[in-house]
């Protein structure tokens, strides 16, 4: 498995899996100039310092799904994955599990200084992930919350990643 990291050849399809796996979250990813995928190739990274996303692809050069990180210039020591999705026929093959292997040790090479990775998700809407996420050692934090009025709670889980124990995420906005 590898990442085949954004660029301008495959940032229509980036563009399309994403709204194959978060179609409620669509607004999101498109605005009026285009999207968030092609703001990262224009080095607009939204209040953050670091930000790219990636086609996650067998080794024959399917792709898989799609995962990202981003550091909010509110949060300097936490990369936070982003937009992580596997699409539903290769789901419940260890896909996801590879693939977040895969961007922990990226990080932890890429961002010596990073000290913590974090992700969030739908507390209700997504067992599974959280399922996973705690099995590669992510840890919940205590405190829920909700990115829009109508969506499912949110929680936060957080990884140390030099060994000391998990600062957990100051609350401060980052979207």
């Amino acid at each position: 498995m590898t990442f085949e990291w954004l660029n301008k050849s495959n940032v229509l399809e980036m563009e399309s899996i994403n709204r194959e796996l978060f179609k409620q979250d669509v607004k999101m990813v498109r605005n009026e100039e285009g999207s968030i995928y092609r703001d990262v190739l224009l080095g607009k990274y939204h209040n953050c310092s670091k930000m790219n996303y990636a086609l996650i692809k067998e080794d024959n050069g399917r792709t898989v799904g799609i995962i990202g990180y981003y550091q909010p210039n509110q949060d300097p020591n936490s990369i936070w994955i982003g937009w992580f999705g596997i699409k539903e026929v290769f789901r419940r093959q260890g896909y996801g599990k590879k693939a977040l292997k895969g961007l922990i040790n990226y990080v932890k090479k890429s961002f010596p200084e990073i000290t913590t990775l974090r992700v969030y998700t739908g507390i209700h809407e997504n067992p599974i992930a959280l399922h996973l996420y705690e099995s590669l050692g992510f840890e919940r934090e205590n405190k829920l919350f909700k990115l829009k009025e109508d969506s499912d709670e949110t929680v936060v889980l957080s990884m140390s990643l030099d060994g000391n124990p998990v600062k957990y995420w100051n609350e401060v906005p980052i979207w």
